[in-house]
């Protein structure tokens, strides 16, 4: 017996799986009740659940940290880490400390020095956890930071 959709056309093709078989939002699924009973939704309410976001990096929000020139963007908070995005101005530094747990640091731009290593883009640095580092930024820096557990001390 086949199955009747309650979907149109243009819905159900744009939301398949890659492969093409079964409909990723088909009524019933976990799917469907994670995004809500779409039955009545229309074409564009749907689609516009369904688009990811382009963003570049200058146009997202920075919050400030403590230190001059140093500011941050959450793009994800776990239990008990997060990653994050910092934003450093050209000869911002900030005083030496350390994490309760690892840091790794990617540089998307610029150029960053910890302690005594130079990051260009696309390196990486790990920094093991309780090692207490200093940061100063060369040029005006984007990285990626990912930490393993939330807080930060400083070092005396």
């Amino acid at each position: 017996m086949k199955r009747r959709s309650i979907w149109p056309l243009q819905v159900r093709q744009l939301i398949r799986s890659p492969r093409g078989c079964e409909p990723v939002l088909s009524v019933g699924t976990a799917a469907n009740r994670f995004y809500g009973d779409r039955r009545r939704s229309s074409y564009s309410q749907v689609t516009r659940t369904l688009t990811m976001h382009k963003r570049t990096l200058a146009s997202l929000h920075y919050e400030n940290m403590p230190y001059d020139g140093v500011h941050f963007h959450i793009l994800k908070r776990e239990t008990p880490g997060h990653t994050a995005l910092l934003k450093l101005d050209a000869g911002s530094q900030q005083p030496a400390r350390f994490h309760p747990g690892w840091v790794k640091l990617m540089v998307l731009s610029g150029e960053l020095k910890v302690d005594d290593q130079t990051l260009q883009p696309h390196e990486m640095l790990i920094i093991p956890a309780k090692t207490a580092y200093t940061v100063q930024a060369i040029t005006e820096v984007i990285c990626l930071a990912i930490s393993e557990l939330d807080g930060a001390e400083l070092a005396r």
